[in-house]
């Protein structure tokens, strides 16, 4: 299981971020450490078997919802101000996947989360990680952080269900910016760089 280090900085006026696994053992295995105390007794930031997000005022549903009703994991994040969301970074492959989540999970812990039974979590996944892969049955991942509109990679998308295979693909600043701000996107650019 590769862990990634790296990740997108960016001073952003809105951050999104929404995480959907659909996979029966991780579902499993994310279960039984969770009721082993493993994520302590504090409201989590991500659901397991469920739709929960960071902040309680700010979930606005999924479309997944109708679709999956016990995510192995979910994860969504939506900030209006400065700031970044907690996923920095996102899988490019089925195989990244588990090292993703598992990146989530110790970003999100502000020190409540058990070490000894976090580590028990994290070498079970590793032992696992090829039945896992093979028992994926959705993933939807998509962040992104909205700058200024340039060409930067400021998040990236990544689906994968057994029908339509992988797909994944950066997103640019200048992407999210058009579907935030919609048409007026040509026009708001030019302002901000015209003398």
């Amino acid at each position: 299981m590769k862990i990634r280090t790296d990740f997108v900085t960016n001073s952003s006026s809105i951050s999104t971020a929404e995480i959907v696994i659909d996979n029966p053992m991780l579902l499993e295995i994310l279960k039984k450490y969770r009721d082993m105390g493993t994520f302590g007794r504090e409201k989590l930031y991500f659901g397991i078997g469920e739709y929960l997000s960071r902040y309680d005022g700010n979930y606005f549903g999924s479309e997944f919802e109708s679709k999956i009703k016990s995510p192995a994991f979910y994860y969504h994040e939506y900030i209006v101000e400065d700031g970044e969301t907690l996923v920095r970074s996102w899988p490019k492959t089925l195989a990244e996947v588990l090292g993703e989540i598992v990146t989530i999970i110790e970003i999100s812990n502000e020190g409540q989360f058990d070490k000894k039974l976090l580590e028990q979590l994290k070498a079970e996944l590793d032992e696992k990680e090829t039945e896992l892969v093979k028992n994926y049955e959705r993933v939807s991942w998509s962040n992104d952080d909205v700058g200024g509109g340039g060409d930067d990679v400021v998040g990236g998308y990544y689906s994968f269900d057994p029908v339509h295979g992988e797909e994944f693909r950066e997103i640019t600043d200048r992407e999210v910016y058009a579907r935030e701000y919609g048409s007026d996107y040509d026009d708001d650019l030019m302002k901000r760089i015209s003398p």
